[in-house]
């Protein structure tokens, strides 16, 4: 459908939706539903569907994505897209099904729990406020052609990737109360894989060279790349 009608607008809302249907149906399919169950789905469940959310307002209010110029018209690439999407989706999840699927969750909330989930917590919040203000910066027409470097964005480059990576490291140490094993490695899959993703493949690579050819010349995006960290503020 999305390559018929040459849209991406089907595609984030897709995407958090199959997430949110997987990660409640795995917690019905645990037939237990202790408490660990319970909290640690909806903290993935209100992540992932607050992001796919703004996504899809952010396409509406743009009229597009420019993620996807160059594979709208394209279905084979489109293909790609959505392939990765269904990796994110399944790979992203297991912190989730491997709780759910654990027959240890009678056991009380621990250290992990709680350090784990804070994480998560903290790491939504970051990505909130940072989509936050760099919308909020936009759509402000005296911001046009301009970059932001306001708020958390004068920390690190891309605050917002920092929370999603911060979320689902999280979401893995809290399974750890439970989950061991070769489900311990799965679960750890998850912040790996959204690391690799976001910093190798499709986030900062892409916003880095379109950085480039729009402000690379200018002096002051030269001083901002070299005064501030890319993802982890003072480390890296």
């Amino acid at each position: 459908m999305a390559c018929l009608f040459k849209t991406e607008k089907f595609f984030d809302l897709f995407g958090s939706g199959t997430f949110t249907l997987l990660a409640i149906k795995s917690l019905q399919w645990s037939r237990t539903m202790y408490t660990r169950q319970r909290i640690h789905t909806l903290i993935s469940c209100i992540q992932t569907g607050r992001l796919g959310l703004f996504l899809v307002a952010r396409i509406l209010y743009h009229g597009s994505d420019r993620r996807f110029n160059k594979a709208r018209d394209n279905p084979s690439t489109f293909f790609i897209y959505w392939f990765l999407q269904f990796l994110w989706v399944s790979i992203t999840f297991t912190p989730v099904i491997t709780v759910n699927a654990s027959s240890r969750n009678n056991r009380p909330l621990g250290w992990r729990d709680y350090i784990g989930w804070s994480i998560a917590i903290a790491g939504t919040l970051i990505e909130v406020i940072a989509d936050y203000q760099k919308f909020t910066f936009k759509a402000n027409p005296a911001n046009a052609n301009k970059f932001i470097t306001t708020g958390l964005w004068g920390w690190c480059r891309h605050p917002n990737y920092l929370g999603e990576i911060a979320h689902w490291f999280g979401m893995f140490i809290a399974s750890t109360s439970v989950v061991t094993g070769r489900h311990y490695w799965y679960s750890l899959l998850s912040p790996v894989f959204t690391a690799l993703l976001l910093t190798q493949v499709s986030g900062i690579p892409l916003l880095q060279r379109s950085g480039q050819k729009k402000w690379g010349h200018e002096p002051s995006y030269q001083v901002y790349i070299a005064n501030t960290k890319k993802l982890i503020p003072y480390i890296w």
